[in-house]
């Protein structure tokens, strides 16, 4: 059982001594993750260039990685150069410009979040399970839904409408 979760679906009600003893055991657990973690670094952290040129390293990675490794990722890409060709060939005001970086955003940052919740699911639960398929597919819907956003923004900035 988790700590604090009861999903092994025993009535800890029904069994005063073993909820204490799991109590117990949360309490053990909770220290023990606690001491591990004694070399973490504190929340607030003096300003660091170093740091901070590293973080954005990290993000690049984590962007080039995602390009690199997700079709679907390239896709976006690839019709927000197009989007963006188009733009630059056209006479468009600064709002369009806005409306048209917006949907980019939504859209790569969606298939990011995706494709991070896909990777954690996979190391979580290598397995196939039925609710890690449901997650994938409402992360995936999200970017459909993000993507049929972008498509009417790109349609009636570009085309008219």
């Amino acid at each position: 059982m988790l700590c604090g979760s009861g999903i092994d679906g025993s009535n800890d009600d029904a069994d005063d001594t073993n909820h204490h003893a799991e109590s117990a055991q949360c309490v053990t657990h909770h220290m023990a993750i606690t001491s591990m973690n004694h070399d973490l670094p504190p929340r607030i952290q003096k300003f660091s260039m170093k740091a901070l040129c590293a973080s954005f390293g990290y993000a690049w990675q984590g962007l080039v990685f995602v390009v690199r490794t997700q079709r679907n990722m390239r896709i976006h890409v690839g019709a927000a150069l197009l989007t963006v060709f188009i733009g630059l060939c056209s006479d468009l005001s600064r709002d369009d410009w806005l409306w048209l970086m917006l949907a980019i955003t939504l859209v790569v940052s969606a298939e990011l979040l995706n494709s991070a919740l896909e990777y954690v699911c996979d190391v979580v639960m290598p397995e196939y399970h039925e609710s890690i398929k449901r997650a994938k597919d409402i992360a995936a819907a999200a970017v459909l839904i993000c993507a049929c956003f972008a498509l009417c923004v790109g349609v009636m900035v570009l085309i008219g409408g």
